[in-house]
């Protein structure tokens, strides 16, 4: 029973693609993070990347080699975090990463060296890939969606600036709100 149990804790909380965790699971993970990060006074960062241009491999190559591109990204990711970190399947070829105890700059060298490990492996049948990365640190009182969604608007200045590119996001504005710019 106890096998039985796990084995559905897994299908409920992992990416049936990607095996790495799902949305849910990660917002879990990022919330008890937090809590340890207030409590100990540490880090946490969040780099948020999609696959550039996706739906013309799709297009282009059919949605096998898509959900190929996709397995070996995670592969990729994995190989570079530590076992603190995680890595989730945010949706479609979108994914984020939680660095816990990391600040900006570790944060940003992860999330580059991501990058460069998805842009200069060619995948097969494909080729070369490219991602765009935003990166956020967490400032230790705005909420977890607050801290995604600066991760996400700097993803998106990555993505209109060039692709193949990792932005750093803004600190939250202060006064209580929970967006902030992106440079």
């Amino acid at each position: 029973m106890a096998r039985i149990n796990r084995k559905l804790e897994d299908l409920a909380t992992r990416d049936f693609l990607t095996d790495l965790v799902n949305r849910r699971r990660f917002f879990e993970q990022l919330e008890s993070a937090m809590a340890d990060s207030r409590i100990h006074k540490t880090g946490l960062s969040v780099a948020m990347f999609d696959i550039d241009l996706f739906k013309r491999i799709n297009d282009t190559f059919g949605h096998d080699s898509g959900d190929v591109v996709l397995k070996n990204t995670a592969l990729r990711v994995r190989e570079l975090l530590r076992s603190s970190d995680s890595a989730a399947r945010f949706g479609g070829e979108e994914f984020i990463i939680l660095l816990r105890e990391t600040r900006i700059d570790a944060a940003m060298a992860i999330a580059e060296a991501v990058r460069a490990k998805i842009a200069n492996v060619p995948f097969d049948r494909v080729g070369t890939v490219s991602a765009s990365f935003g990166v956020a640190e967490w400032d230790h009182s705005e909420e977890a969606r607050a801290l995604i969604n600066r991760a996400d608007r700097a993803l998106y200045v990555a993505k209109q600036t060039g692709r193949n590119r990792v932005v750093r996001a803004e600190p939250p504005e202060t006064g209580g709100h929970a967006g902030g710019r992106v440079a």
